[in-house]
């Protein structure tokens, strides 16, 4: 395991907090102006105004987001994929307190294929690499950490490459903690930090190792191939000795 840490923020915020607050937010700023006092059904009149509005800027929003989303896969070695959201109008009474439409992200693997669910059709490594993507896209600022469990599942030889050098990037301004079993990733790291399990108790521990010099050179060598000298050895000291000179 690996953990990169860039630059220190004092803040923690997921991609679906994001969102949350910038759906939910956006529908209390308007129907928090529209709701301040009156009879209920002027009050849900106003509701009925908010929500419409939020669905104009919703659907304003929708293909440049999608443009976004289909430009930042493409670095990561997903060229011929596109996006697009499908948004759809939700009954009044199965209206939530996020949501009066259905949105869902539809993925097109290729030119020539249609455009299906993300969720449905999606392979881990593409999943992986749009959770990155997304990430990348929404969190703009630079006072919040984003955390990657595991983001490299399904995803290796070059295409973990690709998604190293844009994890890299990302802590040019953002704290970023990345779990990964992927050598080519854990090599970028500010700091490394192995997690083990120490069962030499009654209880079983999770026990939060740093390693430097050339302590790292051997657990890389170790998330090569298994082994901790010879051939595997020298090639962990080149792949840090690549990232050390780029």
């Amino acid at each position: 395991y690996a953990i990169m840490i860039g630059t220190p923020v004092s803040a923690l915020t997921t991609s679906s907090q994001l969102m949350t607050v910038a759906v939910t937010g956006a529908m209390a700023l308007i129907v928090g102006d529209s709701l301040a006092a009156g009879p209920a059904a002027e009050k849900d009149t106003a509701l009925i105004s908010a929500a419409n509005a939020l669905a104009t800027l919703r659907s304003d929003a929708a293909v440049g987001f999608s443009d976004a989303l289909t430009h930042a896969v493409a670095s990561l070695g997903m060229q011929s994929s596109s996006f697009m959201l499908a948004i759809s109008d939700l009954p009044r009474n199965a209206w939530a307190s996020e949501a009066t439409q259905h949105i869902e992200l539809l993925y097109c693997p290729g030119a020539t294929m249609s455009p299906r669910p993300l969720a449905k059709i999606a392979s881990g490594g593409e999943l992986s690499r749009v959770m990155l993507a997304l990430k990348g896209e929404v969190n703009v600022a630079d006072n919040v950490t984003l955390v990657f469990d595991e983001i490299d599942s399904g995803v290796g030889g070059s295409t973990a490459n690709l998604v190293a050098h844009r994890l890299a990037e990302l802590s040019s301004n953002h704290q970023v903690i990345v779990v990964t079993h992927l050598p080519q990733i854990a090599v970028f790291a500010d700091a490394h930090l192995v997690v083990e399990k120490d069962t030499k108790g009654a209880v079983p521990r999770t026990v939060l190792r740093e390693v430097r010099d050339e302590a790292r050179t051997v657990e890389i060598s170790r998330m090569l191939s298994g082994d901790e000298e010879g051939v595997s050895l020298e090639h962990a000291r080149t792949l840090l000795e690549q990232v050390r000179v780029r």
